[in-house]
């Protein structure tokens, strides 16, 4: 594969994920609102030009860490096994149980 291969098809992935992403909404508009970018880079964008690579890691920041694995390894299996994100959100919500739990603890044995 040369550059140009690598380019065209980065940039294919890129506007099918913005797409997907952003398409029950007026989807350039809301493209180049959520990356900060002219209306003209958003509608390219959705046009299959690739984006640099600053856009990429807010993709990432903004759309989560799927979007990122979806865009550079479609066809990875280990994304159908593992969602980072998900995972993450499921500690968070542990963490919080942990939290509360630990507080109604505290608290009954202060009754004491």
């Amino acid at each position: 594969m040369t550059k140009d291969d690598i380019t065209f098809l980065l940039g294919c992935r890129w506007a099918e994920l913005l797409k997907k992403y952003f398409g029950k909404q007026n989807t350039a508009k809301a493209v180049a609102r959520a990356f900060n970018v002219e209306l003209r880079t958003a509608k390219s964008w959705l046009y299959g030009s690739a984006p640099y690579i600053k856009y990429i890691y807010v993709a990432g920041q903004k759309l989560g860490s799927g979007f990122i694995a979806e865009l550079l390894t479609p066809n990875a299996k280990w994304k159908t096994y593992f969602d980072i994100d998900k995972e993450l959100e499921k500690m968070e919500e542990s963490i919080c149980q942990l939290r509360k739990e630990i507080q109604s603890l505290n608290k009954d044995g202060r009754d004491d």
